[in-house]
């Protein structure tokens, strides 16, 4: 199901994504947030931000004590995914970056939005 997921997202989006390691990075994203609820989408659209604006050192470093599980269950799925995006987002290069997010906003009218909501969309 996963590689379906990933083969089709990679058809919606191979006009606007290179292939390579960041494309790979950028599609493992896209397919995460096809199975994220609705709550889970609007914490990455939180963080998406946070990364754009340049916060997201400093947040990050909340959001990980925000997410703390001692309960010995382990962290949540999400919360290591969007450890990763976090780290990935800081490797990529600004045109990687602008290429994520543009192909974020065109498959997804929610993100786009909550984009231009926040008056981000002049970054992309």
């Amino acid at each position: 199901m996963l590689r379906w997921c990933l083969l089709e997202n990679r058809k919606k989006m191979a006009g606007s994504l290179q292939f390579g390691k960041c494309s790979t990075q950028q599609l493992c994203i896209m397919s995460w947030k096809e199975n994220w609820n609705c709550q889970q989408r609007s914490k990455f659209y939180e963080v998406l931000v946070e990364e754009m604006v340049g916060s997201g050192l400093q947040d990050g470093i909340q959001f990980g004590f925000e997410n703390i599980d001692l309960s010995g269950e382990g962290p949540e799925m999400l919360t290591c995914q969007l450890r990763l995006f976090r780290s990935w987002f800081k490797s990529w290069t600004a045109a990687d970056r602008q290429s994520f997010i543009t192909a974020l906003t065109s498959a997804d009218s929610d993100a786009l939005k909550y984009l231009t909501d926040r008056n981000l969309m002049h970054l992309v």
